[in-house]
């Protein structure tokens, strides 16, 4: 019976850590949780709430032949949109 009790009290932890909610992005310590599954981006970032933890895709870098130079990141727009693209011939 004591092994059968460890043996829901182990699942009930490992099920809350696997479905767990992240702190606030900008503030740590605050009170509010950012949902699991929450996507966002910042700074052209896309951050995802996964596991308790903060997950993140940056832009890929492209290139061309005869490339001569790239775009600068455009803040305005939203990922992957603002990612600087090659400038080609």
């Amino acid at each position: 019976m004591k092994t059968f009790i460890l043996f829901v009290c182990v699942v009930a932890f490992l099920w809350v850590e696997a479905s767990a909610n992240c702190p606030p992005f900008d503030d740590p310590q605050g009170d509010e949780t950012v949902p699991e599954g929450t996507k966002f981006d910042k700074k052209c970032v896309q951050y995802e709430c996964k596991n308790g933890a903060y997950y993140g895709i940056t832009c890929a870098e492209s290139h061309c032949l005869g490339q001569t130079g790239s775009t600068e990141y455009n803040y305005s727009l939203s990922f992957p949109k603002c990612c600087p693209q090659p400038i080609c011939p």
